[in-house]
């Protein structure tokens, strides 16, 4: 999808989405992260329709897209999924983190890791967690 400086496209509406929490531009093309109640959805916009690409349970997340991966940093299972949306979905791993990271607020990719913030349960601290990411091909 190409768009010109100062133009806007309008996208067709997709039914499956619920609350729309995240945009990723990965591979040129454009990934909408979606909330229910118990899961997260993931779609592609591509070539003028919606793709479905995976889901994953739970709701508590951040998403940063580094590489060929999707990283979805779930706070509620305190792990982060690896996801590589090419071709086929693929859930590659996922990485169990320190107890200390709790409450992940967001993610940035950052030279060969990914930095996540957190939050502790008072509003007093916070912590960021730099998790360094396998390379998947």
């Amino acid at each position: 999808m190409k768009l010109e400086k100062h133009s806007w496209q309008k996208l067709r509406r997709c039914p499956l989405h619920a609350i729309i929490t995240n945009l990723i531009i990965f591979d040129d093309k454009l990934y909408v992260i979606n909330r229910t109640d118990h899961e997260i959805l993931i779609f592609v916009y591509d070539r003028k329709k919606w793709k479905f690409v995976i889901d994953l349970p739970n709701k508590n997340f951040s998403v940063v897209a580094k590489g060929n991966c999707i990283y979805v940093i779930d706070g509620t299972s305190s792990s982060v999924n690896c996801v590589s949306p090419r071709e086929t979905p693929v859930l590659h791993s996922e990485i169990k983190f320190p107890d200390m990271m709790r409450n992940a607020e967001s993610a940035l990719d950052f030279d060969k890791s990914i930095l996540i913030f957190c939050s502790t349960d008072s509003d007093e601290r916070s912590t960021v967690i730099s998790l360094e990411v396998p390379v998947y091909t």
